[in-house]
């Protein structure tokens, strides 16, 4: 963070990086120096729910596409967000280490019958 920044402008960067619903959050406060740390706290709570995040990580790692044929591509593409899931929940303090069954289970279910029967042999 640019600690040279003073909080009206710290407020207007933050609108301008904001999208969408996350923008709403705020948007109806005026740019002044006390509502910095007011658009922080807003957002802070709403999006800031150790649970929530825990739940989309897991969503994203079961919702994973399913590979339909052989494709090295789409073999990275699930291997990468399962590591990249896994390591944002170990960030979060959760204990993965044991998950080891549970996952693989969950991501065989995620491959074509070849490349899952190569696995089986």
């Amino acid at each position: 963070m640019n600690t040279s920044l003073n909080n009206i402008h710290k407020l207007q960067y933050l609108e301008t990086a904001l999208v969408d619903d996350v923008n709403k959050v705020i948007s109806s406060l005026k740019i002044s120096d006390a509502n910095y740390n007011v658009a922080w706290n807003l957002l802070k709570e709403r999006y800031n729910n150790k649970r929530v995040i825990v739940q989309n990580h897991l969503r994203h790692i079961l919702e994973l596409s399913i590979v339909t044929k052989e494709n090295v591509s789409e073999l990275r593409q699930i291997a990468d967000g399962a590591t990249r899931h896994i390591h944002a929940l170990k960030a979060l303090k959760r204990l993965t280490d044991a998950w080891d069954d549970l996952l693989v289970y969950i991501l065989t279910s995620k491959l074509d019958t070849v490349t899952a029967d190569l696995l089986d042999t």
